[in-house]
């Protein structure tokens, strides 16, 4: 019996080779090494600088695909579940002003495979950090992350 992309087969496994990163994204997590392919993680755990994030931590991994985040561009998150949780989600972004820019509870969480919710997206009103904080409605899971949005060029 064929099962959707990322469930665990009969023994419990989970099947990695589904969960493939696209080219964009793939964020290691704060002291933990990553195994994904093709994530442009470096020698010592530094990134590419393909990605906005810089730091994130729990059970529920962030990714920003927006290389480089400016203010007035409208991001996209997705996010992956390092363990076995189920949905509702509840997300929160919060501006480096303290402002909740974002407050939306999820019925799936966008993963970025197909088939999945749609990236959360919103735009950056200001510079700065911008906390995002995720968490499981009816369990333990969680996460949180810090995505650096840079001023505008003047040029």
């Amino acid at each position: 019996m064929l099962g959707r992309a990322g469930q665990t087969g009969r023994d419990g496994a989970f099947n990695r080779a589904e969960l493939a990163p696209g080219p964009e994204a793939c964020l290691q997590l704060k002291g933990r090494a990553s195994d994904w392919p093709g994530t442009g993680q470096g020698p010592g755990g530094q990134g590419s600088g393909r990605l906005s994030l810089v730091e994130s931590s729990g059970s529920i991994e962030t990714v920003c695909n927006s290389p480089g985040a400016k203010v007035g561009d409208t991001l996209k998150l997705v996010f992956r579940a390092l363990d076995d949780s189920e949905p509702p989600y509840t997300v929160k972004i919060i501006s480096p002003a303290g402002k909740v820019v974002v407050e939306r509870v999820l019925r799936e969480l966008p993963t970025g495979r197909p088939q999945s919710a749609p990236p959360l997206t919103f735009t950056a009103p200001a510079e700065g950090d911008y906390k995002v904080e995720i968490w499981q409605l009816y369990g333990k899971s969680r996460g949180q992350a810090t995505l650096r949005v840079a001023a505008v060029d003047a040029g």
